[in-house]
């Protein structure tokens, strides 16, 4: 077993014995996609993908592809130009520690929002997908922070700086929707 799946397991383990539901499993190992965690079964949150993973994603069912990855930042191929040729539609929204903004998130829960089903969420390794993901969960699905926090950790959210950055500005979203007095 490799060391990410031992964390899975752990995590896994941890969140049975809570009571909490688990994730569902990975539909064909997450296509052998790197950090792939089938939160559902519309969306595959993981590391970056091959030409190859889009193509078998694409023939899987997967119908959108969110990256949130920055231009700048080497795929060694043409993502866009892969994901269309597979029939995917392709969203490409560059999020980084310095880039992570209201205006982004909320960018971000809009495309998430239309994209058709089911949706592979991107970044090199995951992390930032968590990260987004733990908006969507707080701010679309109403989930307390606390568990959206742990279910965005266990799909792939790592770097306290971004777990840190996330939360204030889904916390400034939220203060924002609250009706006023």
């Amino acid at each position: 077993m490799i060391p990410h799946r031992k964390i899975v397991f752990a995590v896994a383990v941890l969140l049975a014995s809570t009571g909490l539901p688990l994730l569902a499993e990975e539909p064909a190992a997450g296509l052998g996609i790197s950090n792939a965690i089938q939160v559902d079964p519309s969306l595959l949150i993981s590391g970056q993908p091959t030409a190859k993973q889009l193509k078998a994603a694409a023939k899987a069912g997967y119908r959108t592809v969110i990256d949130l990855r920055t231009q700048a930042e080497d795929r060694g191929f043409n993502e866009e130009k892969t994901a269309r040729r597979a029939d995917l539609a392709y969203n490409n929204i560059e999020v980084n520690l310095d880039t992570l903004n209201q205006s982004k998130v909320l960018y971000f829960l809009m495309v998430a929002r239309e994209a058709e089903r089911p949706v592979l969420l991107h970044c090199s390794t995951g992390n930032r997908a968590g990260a987004l993901y733990y908006s969507w969960l707080v701010l679309e699905k109403g989930m307390p922070e606390a568990e959206a926090l742990e279910k965005a950790r266990a799909a792939g959210l790592r770097d306290p700086l971004l777990g840190e950055s996330i939360q204030a500005v889904v916390g400034g979203l939220k203060a924002s929707q609250r009706p006023k007095d």
